[in-house]
Parts: C-alpha cells; sequence; structure tokens
C-alpha cells in the first residue's frame, strides 16, 4: 500500500471536513492541534492523526456493511442479509428455509435427517445472529420439532476445527462486517 498517497488522500478530505478548535493555549499540548470532523456519524475530535485513523475506520465500516443486501433507504434488509449470511455457507445452500429466509421452516430443515455436523455449526452460527438469546432447543420443542437438542448454543472453537476454509470464510465475512436483525 502506498501510504503517502493514503496519508494525503485522507489529508485531503480533512482539509474539506475539519474545523479548527479554539481552545484555551491552558488545554491545548503543546506538539499538536484539535480538529472536530462532522460526520454523517457525529461529530469527531482530537488529534489530527486519530482523527483521520477514526474516519478511516468509520468508512471501512460502512464499506463492509454494504456487503450485506440494502433496503432503498440504505439500511440492511435483515431477511434478505439473513438469506445472503445462510447462503454463504456451502452446508446451508439450498436449505428450506433460507430463501427467502423462514426460521421456522430453517429450523425444520436443520432438526431433520439432513444436516452434517459441518452445517449443524453454520445453522447454529447463522441461528444466533438471527437472535443471539432465543433458547433455540425449546424452540424447537414449541414448534413440536424433534431433534432440536442439536441446536445448543455455538461452541465457534468446535466450528472452526470442523468447518473447510470456504465455512470459516462465510464466519469471518460476517465478523468483518457483521449485521444484527
Amino acid at each position: 500500500m502506498n501510504w503517502p498517497k493514503v496519508f494525503g488522500f485522507l489529508t485531503s478530505i480533512l482539509s474539506r471536513h475539519a474545523t479548527r478548535v479554539n481552545m484555551p493555549a491552558s488545554m491545548q499540548s503543546p506538539d499538536h492541534d484539535t480538529i472536530s470532523v462532522h460526520t454523517e456519524d457525529g461529530v469527531l475530535t482530537g488529534r489530527p492523526d486519530a482523527v483521520r485513523e477514526a474516519m478511516a475506520s468509520l468508512e471501512r465500516r460502512r464499506e463492509l456493511r454494504k456487503r450485506w443486501p440494502q433496503t432503498a433507504g440504505g439500511d440492511i434488509d435483515t431477511r434478505r442479509a439473513m438469506a445472503a449470511l445462510a447462503q454463504s455457507f456451502p452446508t446451508l445452500r439450498g436449505a428450506d428455509g433460507v430463501e427467502p429466509w423462514d426460521v421456522d421452516r430453517f429450523l425444520s430443515w436443520l432438526c431433520g435427517p439432513a444436516p452434517s455436523h459441518g452445517a449443524l455449526h453454520a445453522g447454529r452460527f447463522v441461528l444466533g445472529v438471527w437472535n443471539r438469546t432465543t433458547d433455540w432447543c425449546e424452540a424447537t420443542r414449541g414448534l413440536g420439532l424433534e431433534g432440536g437438542e442439536l441446536l445448543s448454543r455455538l461452541d465457534l472453537v468446535d466450528a472452526v476445527g470442523t468447518w473447510d476454509d470456504e465455512h470459516r470464510a462465510a464466519c469471518w465475512r460476517w465478523m468483518e462486517g457483521p449485521f444484527w436483525p
């Protein structure tokens, strides 16, 4: 990466969006100025290098969130995003309840004879994103499904040890740019 160009780009952004804060001399550090930058997320105030770093982090997070389906208003479309997340796991592609996203049908599929150990881990992961506080074993009993005892909380260490590269990449893709319905 060409850091001088990156630094120059960020400096140009800051020069367009930053205003110097007039603070009493007693509150200023002698070796740097403090700036405030108004962004769509609020106001960032601090040393120029810290503000540049925070702005770059916010921009990266915005870009990562764009990987998930969006509504016309720019928010994440949670049902479509859940379908995209589930489909990113090879063992969940084509599973009932994935497209369109329907958690009850997905639970029924997970409780059926089809899922492998890796698919159960992937299913637990997806269910955890959908609602991390739900007791999915209890939910399956409420739906009259047998086999729900397999849907205990995800053990991520076991899952990562079981999954192939494509499954681990699907998990990482969400971790890198998460959304919550």
